[in-house]
């Protein structure tokens, strides 16, 4: 059985691919990480805890022995309405960590031992991406 360590929870943005790649680069787990990426992340994990990112993760855990799940969001993401459903960026910075919090605790809870890594990305004005973990 082939393994690998992590698995990836990320939007489908594409303008995500590039600060992706360097961040799968930069923590060492390029070609050990699969991949997940839905509109959203986890918002179908959220609003469906047994749906298809679910089944995404459950496929990773039991055929890929992963250890480490990242839960990845990004600001101005379409599947949450983008920067104009929000009052203002802090709010939907806000918004976006406690997705990401309510996703790790329905993973957390479902598997024992998972670890959750929370990463949030930044994308300017002039379509720079900035990745950052959320502690």
């Amino acid at each position: 059985m082939s393994q690998c360590t992590h698995a990836l929870v990320r939007c489908m943005d594409f303008r995500l691919e590039s600060a992706i790649e360097e961040y799968l680069e930069n923590n060492g787990i390029v070609n050990n990480c699969d991949i997940i990426s839905v509109a959203g992340a986890t918002k179908d994990l959220i609003e469906d805890p047994e749906g298809f990112v679910a089944t995404q993760i459950d496929i990773s855990k039991r055929l890929h022995l992963i250890d480490t799940l990242i839960i990845m969001h990004h600001m101005d993401c379409g599947g949450y309405g983008g920067h104009s459903a929000f009052a203002g960026i802090e709010a939907e910075h806000a918004f976006q960590i406690e997705q990401m919090e309510k996703s790790k605790v329905i993973l957390e809870g479902k598997y024992n031992g998972l670890k959750v890594v929370m990463a949030l990305a930044e994308i300017d004005e002039n379509n720079i991406v900035t990745i950052a973990e959320i502690e």
